[in-house]
């Protein structure tokens, strides 16, 4: 039974994995095809960056109205809600008929549903469900980050070559079709292991915005994180088109 058990998580754990790989392409993917689709929406790269930058600053936030819509309705539906939004996220891209609807597509509404979707939803349900092997199992979801990096590397950068920018969205949006539905069947009763009387009330939410609100190192942190997550999201997604002119 116990050999069962292990099995079933390994399983679970892989699939979580294969996830996070193809959530995180969306992220990772970007600063490959930066210079495709600049050109392809006749502006510069740091127009087209700053939609990375937003993502990031986005996914942020949006991870705090996931916590939140844990607590309310639980695991599955707010993974149902936040894959529904990275969905709709890239083929709002693929329309986009300026940069403009595209940094609002990609980078706020694919960031909203990145931060609904990863992170704090999966590590939550990965330690509910397992939570004697919890350890071993964050370890690898911190890793799938780096683990889609490494595999796919080739593959957008061969696209980028070509200008094939929509066909690599278009395989990231295929694959996160497939793989989005397995993973929240995988989850089981995951929700029903939560103990009722830990649920957070809407009344203890509001005072802990109104603890935020009126602490000005609260502020002061928040506007630095929302600083440096902007201008990181868009120095990084610049990287691999400086090495470019560079080695040019």
């Amino acid at each position: 039974m116990k050999v069962i058990k292990d099995f079933r998580f390994f399983i679970c754990l892989i699939v979580t994995c294969l996830y996070g790989i193809v959530i995180n392409s969306l992220r990772n993917s970007f600063q490959f095809f930066l210079g495709p689709i600049a050109d392809y929406f006749h502006t510069s790269s740091t127009n087209i960056a700053l939609s990375s930058g937003m993502l990031m600053l986005t996914s942020g936030i949006a991870s705090l109205f996931a916590g939140w819509l844990l607590d309310k309705v639980g695991v599955k539906k707010t993974l149902q809600f936040g894959n529904l939004v990275i969905i709709l996220s890239l083929a709002l891209s693929f329309l986009a008929k300026n940069y403009h609807l595209f940094n609002i597509s990609f980078g706020l509404l694919g960031g909203f549903g990145y931060g609904v979707s990863w992170g704090v939803v999966t590590q939550y349900y990965i330690s509910k469900k397992y939570p004697k092997q919890k350890g071993f199992a964050l370890s690898m979801l911190a890793n799938c980050n780096a683990f889609g990096l490494a595999l796919f590397s080739p593959l957008w950068t061969s696209l980028a070559s070509t200008n094939s920018w929509k066909l690599g969205y278009q395989t990231i949006l295929l694959s996160f079709i497939i793989i989005a539905p397995i993973n929240i069947f995988l989850l089981g009763k995951t929700d029903k292991q939560v103990d009722p009387r830990k649920i957070v009330k809407s009344d203890s939410w509001i005072l802990v915005f109104k603890n935020i609100f009126s602490s000005s190192k609260i502020k002061f942190s928040i506007l630095a994180s929302s600083i440096c997550g902007l201008s990181m999201g868009i120095m990084d997604t610049n990287l691999v088109l400086l090495m470019k002119k560079r080695v040019a």
